[in-house]
């Protein structure tokens, strides 16, 4: 089999853990090498408008077809690879916040002591966090400098402030329900 070079991969965050778990697998049986680079959607869709250093790029849906409709990459070519769930967690051991509708769910957010999550600027869940923030009129209110983080490596590294590990969390349902109200009426 001929080495046919690496094959290059620019890959938002999320999917890191599927490249990888592939990459030696994929690798072999085609007689070549993945290299990944993974970042926030947002740095990884400029990274590629950029430099268009990658035979692969995984980016949420949205980007996709913003670079396909600017003809910088083959629409056809597109294809989900799966869905990445947002929710809230809370550290093992405390207790759920009652989250039932939007005005709990902002009443749980500003009693929280911290909040952790991705970049709200590049990041998929940290600009779809903001965007809830925004919707439950309370945006202005959260300490945005403090809570925003570049990456989910390092909310991970926050771990120690969360007593737990992500794996550990408790994703809450009455959080996802009400999200879901919110993007239905999105007053």
């Amino acid at each position: 089999m001929t080495d046919v070079g690496p094959l290059r991969v620019l890959s938002a965050g999320a999917a890191k853990g599927v490249v990888l778990a592939l990459a030696e697998t994929f690798g072999a049986a085609a007689g070549t090498t993945v290299v990944g680079v993974f970042d926030a959607a947002g740095a990884i869709r400029a990274r590629f408008v950029d430099d268009r250093d990658a035979d692969v790029v995984i980016l949420p849906d949205a980007m996709l077809r913003t670079l396909a409709g600017e003809r910088r990459i083959d629409a056809e070519t597109m294809a989900a690879l799966g869905a990445v769930p947002t929710g809230i967690a809370v550290p093992s051991g405390d207790p759920a916040p009652a989250i039932f509708d939007a005005e709990a769910l902002a009443a749980a957010l500003l009693d929280a002591s911290a909040l952790y999550c991705p970049d709200t600027r590049r990041a998929t869940a940290g600009i779809h966090f903001r965007t809830m923030l925004r919707g439950l009129d309370i945006e202005a209110r959260v300490a945005a400098e403090d809570a925003r983080h570049a990456t989910i490596a390092s909310v991970a590294a926050t771990a120690d402030a969360l007593s737990t590990n992500l794996a550990q969390m408790q994703f809450l349902e009455d959080a996802r329900n009400t999200l879901r109200e919110l993007k239905k009426n999105p007053e």
